[in-house]
């Protein structure tokens, strides 16, 4: 997961300093040169394995919480291939080519959100069951909560709504946003 990161963050530098001309829009400009159709597929491939694996660290979580008799092992290597799998090179919203790329992203923020509110509900009835004079029980919980949102991206369900064409000033404003919560 964080390759994923590390990853996104290199090309999106590498996609703004040198594929994408200040005021170029890559996705609407069909004369635009194979180095920045190469850099901005990265991108979106950087993109999509980022979800990917955020989706993967909650599914390996949740599995481990819920099912006792997990087989690490062996799923492994399907995680491996759930998170690195994707990558399209289209961002055609007028004939929804690129809903292949928003549609399991968005599937996959919404899942992760379920599991975030799942363990929650568990962990608070763990701690409330075991720690019923501890005053510290919701700092603990709160805690537990504060390590968890980054991890599921459960901050991306501020996103999920938000149309991907806004105009210049609003789409720098989410940009810029969403960047601050990758950061953490």
């Amino acid at each position: 997961m964080f390759i994923s990161f590390i990853l996104r963050s290199i090309i999106c530098f590498v996609k703004d300093a040198v594929a994408v001309p200040p005021g170029d829009v890559v996705y609407e400009d069909s004369t635009v040169n194979w180095e920045c159709k190469l850099v901005y597929t990265l991108f979106q491939y950087s993109l999509t394995a980022n979800y990917m694996w955020i989706f993967v660290e909650s599914l390996y979580l949740h599995t481990l919480i819920f099912f006792a008799m997990f087989q690490h092992k062996k799923m492994i290597k399907v995680y491996i291939v759930i998170g690195w799998c994707k990558c399209w090179n289209t961002r055609d919203q007028d004939k929804g080519y690129y809903w292949i790329i928003k549609g399991p992203v968005v599937a996959t923020i919404i899942v992760n959100f379920f599991f975030f509110i799942n363990i929650i509900r568990v962990l608070f009835t763990k701690l409330t069951a075991v720690n019923t004079r501890d005053p510290k029980t919701y700092r603990k919980l709160a805690r537990s909560t504060l390590v968890l949102i980054p991890l599921f991206g459960v901050y991306y369900m501020i996103f999920v709504g938000i149309p991907e064409c806004l105009e210049d000033k609003y789409q720098i404003i989410r940009v810029y946003t969403e960047m601050v919560f990758n950061s953490f």
